[in-house]
């Protein structure tokens, strides 16, 4: 059951959390932006805009050693470094807003359910892929994969998930 859903960036391609401040950034491939929700409260607190487009992030990742949040910029070779604990509250309007991939149930055990239909692939953690599918699906049988870590991609976007 959704509770609430959560306004974002176009195109969002990848989340992380950061643990220290409890929140979660995502990027924002489309709109070429970073959105920051407080995890606690679910509120959007900051929308991080890059001053030289097109840099286009399409991937996120939380270092706890040193509390940053490095991004992949497509388009530009560059990766972004954000200080997590100087973010404040800083909204700006979004628009043109795309439905993200979301799976569940999480861990997985034999059927992998997507919240819309699309076309997909999945990758191992060594970056084998398993299966590829050009036929849209909501669900798919993943009974006969090892338990592991994998990644599931449709489109422009990537979410980890463990089979059990």
């Amino acid at each position: 059951m959704i509770i609430k859903t959560i306004t974002t960036g176009d195109e969002p391609t990848a989340f992380c959390l950061a643990t220290n401040t409890n929140r979660i950034y995502w990027a924002n491939e489309w709109s070429h932006d970073i959105s920051v929700l407080d995890a606690t409260t679910d509120a959007l607190i900051s929308v991080i805009k890059y001053s030289n487009p097109p840099v286009t992030p399409v991937d996120i990742c939380y270092n706890p050693l040193n509390n940053r949040i490095y991004t992949a910029n497509r388009f530009k070779n560059q990766i972004g470094v954000i200080n997590d604990q100087a973010i404040t509250t800083n909204i700006i309007e979004q628009s043109g807003i795309h439905q993200p991939l979301k799976i569940f149930p999480i861990p997985v055990h034999d059927i992998l359910y997507l919240n819309k239909k699309t076309k997909y692939a999945i990758w191992s953690v060594t970056g084998q892929q398993i299966i590829v599918s050009d036929k849209p699906s909501d669900h798919i049988n993943i009974g006969f994969l090892k338990e592991g870590i994998y990644f599931i991609k449709a489109g422009n976007q990537s979410v980890r998930f463990i089979k059990k």
